[in-house]
């Protein structure tokens, strides 16, 4: 069970996105499933930080509710539930039968043939677990399903192999087998990308000499993008009007190789002298095509050196203005927190246990908070543990700031020596005008061979005189239109053709974008982040 939680907590620390401040208020939902999928028990935790001291009002769907934090005193009518803290976080659960925006259905097999979940038990074959998931969650502003992403992990014995799972990965443990799947049920629908066809489920199969129940658990959030994830399509703009410049380029090389061509079959009277001085020209722009490439990769080599060293000082002025230092002292600071909170949970849990080892018979609402505790004490030491790591890993990155700070300084001055060397310059200050004035006459000087290589394509054409050359300037004519039609059927009119896809994409992936943000809770309306765990009983 401890290895099952350490695998749920870091699926959960996967798909969550990092933050440097606390949640106001944070929502699980853990709910029980029958063997076919069925909702047996939805339990909802409330988790809020930072609360005031004076009465709080907090909106809530709940039945049952009960503080699971501590004694303050809950008072629910018309949704609205109030109470007075002492300035310390409140976490209260309750009981809803509100449908899931996640709905899972099982399915099994034996050999190919479906079977009930009760037949297969101590069969012996190939087995196949089909959990299908839909998504319930339909929102009317954007007309795009909320979006979901869905992780499964399933906890199999060592009788079972040849174990394969579709989006996802089987781990051996030594002792079990562990098999972990993504889904995005919905998204499909709402993008009609063919690559995710497939995610609307997981399907595992493996075989056995006799089935034994395997544990599932399911963890769903509404995290699919963040607004940083937009930004290549801030990129896609700029490719798109790049991609059309160059399809017209390209149009204008296939119109310039026909004129080529028609041009070669228009060889006519020549002097033989033009022959020697057509080849010495055709042999340097060999030489000089050759080398477009390293001319070109110059360019490239300078853009990239630059954006390091902008890089570079971007992070030295964050370590020297103490912003660094700030953000990590943050990171520390809410790492405590959370770690503070834990260890508050399991002082309440060691004192209930040695209650109940002692005999004593908990009241209701006690034993209803022990059991809970009880069923999360491994996720719960895990978690102290984790967060224990992960201070003691930020203060060894404050700790090496001034090391940081050194190596981002060398590493800057190698590049300013480089840059100044190629571009002349004696100030980095300068750099952004230098590098703009040396990509422009890299650009300049591969036109200029280009305009070149056709001039002395055109002064071939003239050479009627030789036969033998005009034969082969035309067939060489011949190859090069057809090469640039088939770069343009095959390759540019594709490229744009996918860009504009693209394109089409990015309002609805945007969307999705805009949805996960507004996503505000299942049993509340004010959660800043909303959890899903399933359990397969």
């Amino acid at each position: 069970m401890k290895k099952i939680y350490k695998i749920i907590l870091l699926v959960i620390s996967i798909l969550l996105p990092i933050n440097t401040f606390a949640y106001e208020k944070e929502e699980v939902v853990f709910t029980t499933l029958n063997s076919n999928g069925e909702v047996i028990e939805n339990i909802v935790n409330n988790h809020l930080k930072y609360t005031s001291k004076e009465e709080i009002e907090d909106y809530t769907i709940l039945n049952n509710i009960i503080n699971i934090s501590g004694n303050e005193k809950l008072n629910l009518k018309d949704n609205k539930l109030t109470f007075k803290t002492n300035g310390k976080d409140i976490t209260y659960q309750g009981t809803t039968n509100k449908e899931l925006p996640i709905s899972v259905n099982i399915k099994y097999y034996l050999n190919g043939e479906e079977i009930s979940h009760k037949d297969l038990i101590n069969k012996s074959g190939n087995i196949k677990i089909e959990l299908l998931l839909n998504n319930n969650s339909y929102n009317d502003k954007y007309n795009m399903n909320n979006p979901f992403v869905v992780t499964s992990v399933l906890m199999l014995n060592s009788n079972n192999s040849n174990i394969s799972i579709n989006n996802g990965k089987v781990v051996n443990t030594g002792t079990r087998n562990v098999a972990v799947g993504i889904a995005t049920p919905g998204l499909y629908n709402d993008l009609d990308i063919s690559e995710l066809k497939d995610m609307n489920n997981i399907t595992i199969s493996f075989d056995t000499d006799k089935y034994k129940d395997i544990d599932i658990y399911l963890v769903a959030t509404p995290k699919v993008l963040s607004d940083t994830d937009l930004s290549i399509f801030n990129r896609l703009d700029n490719l798109s009007n790049s991609m059309n410049e160059l399809s017209n380029g390209v149009n204008q090389l296939v119109d310039g190789s026909n004129k080529l061509v028609d041009g070669s079959l228009l060889l006519s009277d020549k002097l033989n002298e033009a022959v020697e001085g057509s080849k010495k020209i055709s042999s340097g722009l060999d030489e000089i095509n050759n080398n477009i490439g390293s001319i070109s990769n110059m360019s490239t080599l300078v853009n990239t050196l630059y954006s390091k060293y902008q890089e570079n000082t971007y992070l030295l002025n964050k370590i020297n203005d103490g912003s660094m230092k700030t953000e990590i002292e943050e990171g520390i600071k809410n790492a405590n927190n959370g770690l503070n909170d834990l260890l508050e949970k399991k002082a309440l849990y060691d004192t209930l246990n040695n209650l109940v080892n002692s005999g004593v018979e908990l009241p209701e609402d006690k034993l209803a908070i022990y059991n809970q505790l009880s069923s999360n004490i491994d996720s719960i030491n895990y978690g102290i543990e984790e967060y224990k790591t992960g201070i003691n890993n930020a203060q060894e990155q404050l700790n090496n700031l001034p090391t940081s700070a050194a190596m981002l300084t060398g590493s800057n001055q190698t590049i300013e020596m480089i840059l100044k060397s190629i571009l002349g310059i004696n100030s980095m200050d300068n750099a952004s005008y230098a590098i703009e004035v040396f990509n422009n006459n890299i650009n300049n000087l591969v036109g200029g061979i280009n305009t070149l290589d056709e001039g002395s394509n055109s002064l071939s054409t003239g050479l009627g005189e030789l036969s033998k050359g005009a034969k082969s300037l035309n067939e060489g004519s011949v190859l090069l239109r057809d090469g640039i039609v088939k770069l343009n059927n095959e390759g540019i009119s594709r490229l744009t053709s996918v860009t504009n896809k693209i394109n089409n994409y990015k309002y609805r992936v945007k969307s999705l974008v805009n949805m996960s943000k507004e996503y505000n809770g299942y049993s509340t309306n004010n959660s800043s982040d909303t959890m899903f765990i399933y359990k397969v009983k």
